[in-house]
């Protein structure tokens, strides 16, 4: 089963792998659903790179916004992957 992507338990995978096993290489590619994610060993710190989630222009949709008391905004956009705001 995959899982929804976040970096919790990503990095200290990524620590594992890196400092464990030993690895030669600098970059570690991980697959999920939102494209992939990539843990790059930089001297003694790993950064994460999270892939760029797809978006659309949520379009006349001042209800929602007002509903959770928002009422000062730029633009409305919504996750085509996650579906979420």
């Amino acid at each position: 089963m995959e899982m929804i992507l976040c970096g919790h338990a990503t990095l200290p995978a990524s620590k594992v792998i890196f400092d464990e096993y030993q690895t030669k290489e600098n970059v570690i590619e991980y697959s999920s659903r939102s494209g992939i994610l990539q843990a790059l060993r930089r001297g003694k710190h790993i950064a994460l790179d999270f892939p760029l989630d797809k978006y659309v222009i949520m379009h006349n949709s001042t209800n929602v916004l007002n509903a959770v008391g928002i009422t000062d905004y730029i633009c409305i956009v919504r996750s085509i992957n996650t579906k979420s705001l």
